[in-house]
């Protein structure tokens, strides 16, 4: 399908890439395997390693809800360019109503683009803001848990 010179099948969204390690300081992997290499905490430097990234965690989650914060506010504008340029491409176009809309939905692509590259970002930063906190709740049950084995210990 051709639209003048265009070839129009070759048109794509262009997708946000992601980095994959975004842990801000904190490896819940590596606390536990240090933590549990002798099946019980060995000294207070285990707690205040296993401290140190309770607080990353929490720090990366913080920053995770702020970028969340401003790509919901993102998505809202997007969503509003993408509608207000559909409607007036609607309303300036000429034929019927089934023309007046696929001339609106052509014309207003790279807007509806624009919108759904920024619900993909939203839902990449929530996905990744219930990982950290389900990570933050294991950090912060081993640190329950290893504060009573110290307390039993002594």
């Amino acid at each position: 399908m051709t639209h003048g010179n265009e070839d129009l099948s070759q048109r794509k969204i262009k997708l946000p890439d992601f980095p994959k390690d975004d842990s801000n300081g904190y490896d819940l992997e590596k606390i536990m395997s240090e933590l549990n290499k002798s099946g019980q905490i060995a000294d207070y430097n285990d707690i205040a390693s296993l401290h140190t990234q309770v607080n990353a965690a929490r720090l990366s989650l913080y920053r995770i809800v702020v970028a969340q914060s401003q790509a919901d506010k993102d998505a809202i504008i997007a969503e509003q360019k993408y509608k207000r340029i559909w409607n007036r491409v609607y309303q300036s176009a000429s034929g019927t109503e089934r023309i007046k809309a696929t001339t609106a939905d052509i014309e207003s692509e790279d807007y509806q683009n624009d919108y759904v590259v920024s619900q993909m970002r939203c839902r990449e930063l929530a996905r990744r803001a219930q990982f950290i906190r389900d990570d933050l709740k294991a950090l912060e049950s081993l640190s329950n848990d290893y504060r009573q084995i110290i307390r039993s210990q002594q």
